[in-house]
């Protein structure tokens, strides 16, 4: 059972009347986002005066182990004087601070997190503070010096460009804030089927991420001031191809600089490597599924409950699947769990289960 507290009361009590009760909840959460939650409270609750916009706070509880806490970013009123109130997480208060990095060039993100972590803290309330959790280390290039909002920074910066997850984690009441590159686990313990809970399935290609020819270049030669490219050892050609690809989409090409590398094999080995792993990237599986632990079905165990961050096993005959999607995103409604959509995305290795 769920329970929503507001400033640490307990503002929804099902068997009350209209003063204990709020009329509607929704829990959405997602992979990189801070997350929000979304209610109506009628004019004759206790609370209804008692929310503040960016000051409130509300948590909230399946059973007893907390899925929710953040604070009130706006509430409206409809025509009967009924808020609709969102809530957004505590990630969120990344968006109250400012961030500029010190330097352009390479950086990993174990250097870089700290900095925004202690950058923040150092500009907001202790209320409003982070610390440091398990960071993955990988590496990205940092091409601007202008001021950002923290939030915005992460997202644009890092996350786009390392194809990372960010998360939040309590221990007690500190925050802590994690950066994986894998963020979950494959979790057995429930599946998706076909027939039983997979409701809707989409296939689609993301143009602006789809090349079929490669142009590789590495470092620069010092002998020559020119950067390296395979043109030496690939018959004269300076690219690589991906020919199912063009096959199936023409020919699309892009020029992609591997730092670091001074060996013309490697840099060719790279760029074989690049031309069929951008082509999977850009081909993608979207599935919504319904948890049917949480609609009280009996013997649906295997069915739900599912974690975002997490992979699950799908069983479709028909689509020709069999294997673990992540869970992306998931919207639950407190109240109506009929109305619960769990989203799944997955990337395909193989092109030619789509050509």
């Amino acid at each position: 059972m769920f329970q929503i507290y507001l400033d640490g009361k307990k503002m929804h009590v099902p068997d009350m009347d209209k003063r204990r009760k709020i009329l509607d909840a929704t829990l959405n959460q997602e992979l990189n986002k801070a997350g929000s939650f979304n209610f109506l409270i009628p004019q004759e609750h206790y609370y209804y005066n008692g929310i503040h916009n960016l000051k409130s706070m509300i948590e909230v509880y399946d059973d007893d182990s907390r899925v929710f806490k953040g604070r009130v970013l706006n509430h409206n009123f409809n025509y009967y004087n009924v808020k609709n109130v969102i809530a957004e997480g505590e990630m969120a208060y990344f968006n109250d601070s400012v961030f500029q990095p010190s330097a352009k060039g390479t950086v990993t993100t174990t250097q870089l997190f700290p900095q925004i972590i202690n950058n923040h803290n150092s500009q907001l309330e202790e209320a409003k503070h982070f610390k440091v959790g398990d960071i993955d280390s990988c590496t990205f290039e940092i091409s601007s010096l202008s001021f950002y909002k923290s939030m915005d920074f992460i997202q644009n910066e890092i996350i786009k460009k390392t194809k990372g997850y960010i998360s939040l984690r309590y221990i007690g009441d500190d925050r802590y804030i994690d950066f994986k590159m894998t963020p979950g686990v494959n979790d057995t313990s429930s599946k998706i089927q076909f027939g039983v809970n997979l409701l809707d399935l989409n296939r689609y290609i993301d143009p602006t991420e789809l090349y079929t020819v490669i142009i590789p270049y590495g470092d620069t030669i010092q002998e020559t001031e020119k950067p390296l490219d395979i043109t030496g050892i690939n018959g004269g050609i300076n690219y690589v191809e991906n020919l199912k690809a063009i096959e199936a989409f023409g020919r699309i090409c892009r020029h992609v600089e591997f730092k670091g590398i001074t060996d013309p094999e490697e840099l060719y080995a790279y760029a074989i490597d690049f031309a069929g792993s951008t082509v999977s990237e850009a081909i993608t599986l979207e599935l919504t599924a319904v948890e049917l632990r949480k609609l009280g079905i009996v013997n649906a165990y295997d069915y739900g409950l599912y974690k975002t961050g997490n992979s699950y096993k799908v069983e479709s005959i028909p689509h020709g699947i069999d294997e673990f999607f992540l869970c992306s995103k998931k919207s639950t409604n407190l109240f109506y769990p009929d109305k619960n959509k769990v989203t799944f995305g997955h990337t395909r290795k193989n092109l030619t289960d789509y050509i």
